[in-house]
């Protein structure tokens, strides 16, 4: 949890070792990385770049391999989401991406970023409070499998149950209160830091976008938010796409 493993080592180890996987067959790999940063983390970005960059040998399950990261892109999140929208991108755009521990919310102008802010209402917030709320009717809190669990739960729409105490406990519904509390007091704060009623699109991506999450409050609070199709893999696919300023109109 710490803001120091962009920069300790912690990120390079997840780094080499995806690499590593995704390509089973390869003795040395050449690397060019983007990777974000919150925005409330930006002024780290030179020293992200300098920690992720250069040669390394390594062992990954028994093979031995060198991965070069040969260059390093660092972009504020919600900044690469906005490479990868599809329509009309001109004029003000606000892009509000929920993660598990942020929400950063990035307003573009024709293309330009302008101004963003890192907001401490991800999803795991509404777990912390579903954790407290299960000690207080005496159960215990989740473990961080179950967190996960319960997450794809919701979005898949089935019932979660946790055994405590060798009894076992529907949830469902506490998370759900949870959930929706947490998504709307992220929807006052985004009515309080943006101008959303001068916006041309109010864009949501992020893992927390998942409509069981926090999509559908999110949505009934602020109706002409869009729920973007891409959500957890709304910054990948920006990324990929080289993240490139536009205006007017943008790719289909």
């Amino acid at each position: 949890g710490s803001d120091q493993r962009y920069v300790d080592g912690t990120t390079l180890d997840f780094v080499l070792a995806g690499v590593a996987a995704a390509l089973p067959g390869a003795a040395r790999i050449n690397v060019r990385l983007t990777t974000m940063l919150p925005i409330s983390l930006w002024p780290m970005a030179d020293r992200v770049a300098e920690a992720l960059r250069g040669r390394y040998p390594i062992r990954y399950n028994g093979r031995d391999l060198v991965v070069t990261v040969a260059t390093v892109a660092v972009k504020r999140e919600a900044e690469a989401a906005f490479g990868g929208l599809d329509g009309d991108t001109s004029g003000p755009v606000v892009i509000v991406d929920a993660g598990g521990r942020t929400v950063n919310v990035a307003l573009f102008n024709n293309g330009q970023y302008r101004s963003g802010r890192t907001l401490e209402l991800g999803v795991q917030a509404a777990i912390d409070n579903l954790d407290r709320a299960l000690i207080g009717c005496g159960l215990r809190s989740l473990t961080l499998a179950e967190r996960g669990e319960l997450e794809r739960s919701m979005i898949d729409g089935r019932r979660f149950t946790i055994i405590s105490g060798g009894q076992a406990t529907d949830i469902t519904d506490l998370a759900r209160v949870q959930l929706d509390q947490t998504a709307r007091a992220l929807a006052q704060e985004l009515h309080a830091c943006v101008p959303l009623g001068q916006a041309m699109r109010v864009v949501f991506v992020g893992g927390g976008a998942h409509a069981p999450l926090f999509g559908a409050t999110i949505r009934a609070a602020i109706p002409r938010c869009e729920l973007g199709g891409l959500r957890e893999l709304a910054n990948a696919y920006g990324a990929m796409s080289g993240a490139q300023p536009k205006k007017g109109k943008g790719r289909k």
